[in-house]
């Protein structure tokens, strides 16, 4: 227990120095990736491990700046206001995993993933307009996002 904990403290004094609160929200977010995926294989085992193993306070403390920088990225409109902070977080947290994942299996670069992580979480993966001509689609042209209509008529054009 000792040893995550002091690997979540490390993790935490990393955030503390980036300055995240100095920052818009997508740069402080790219930031928060790439101080994940600089020391890949050393934080890998403390996420692995932060459930189970580290002290909750210091589980909380390593997690509320990432926390914060959500919080105001929906605040500043950089993040869709529509979906719970809990569930953003959750997903950025899977994110972020994944790509320290493929970084510690040597899959790619920390420099490569951090950017495939940033433009997934921040822009999604599809590419704008891509499919807004096709009528099948459920894509409305606002960016990423799917009307309830839009999203009821494919599923019924595919019964």
């Amino acid at each position: 227990m000792v040893k995550t904990d002091a690997g979540m403290a490390e993790l935490a004094e990393a955030f503390e120095a980036a300055n995240l609160d100095e920052l818009p929200a997508d740069r402080a977010i790219t930031r928060i990736i790439a101080v994940f995926l600089r020391n890949g294989a050393k934080y890998a085992a403390v996420i692995r491990q932060a459930d189970d193993f580290c002290d909750p306070a210091a589980v909380e403390r390593a997690s509320r700046p990432i926390r914060e920088v959500i919080a105001r990225g929906i605040r500043d409109k950089v993040l869709a206001a529509d979906l719970r902070e809990d569930v953003v977080f959750a997903m950025f947290s899977a994110i972020v995993e994944r790509a320290l994942w493929l970084t510690v299996g040597e899959v790619t670069t920390p420099e490569e993933a951090t950017e495939a992580a940033v433009t997934i979480f921040l822009n999604g993966a599809r590419v704008y307009g891509s499919r807004a001509e096709d009528p099948g689609s459920s894509y409305d042209g606002s960016g990423g996002r799917v009307l309830e209509e839009g999203c009821n008529a494919s599923v019924s054009r595919a019964k």
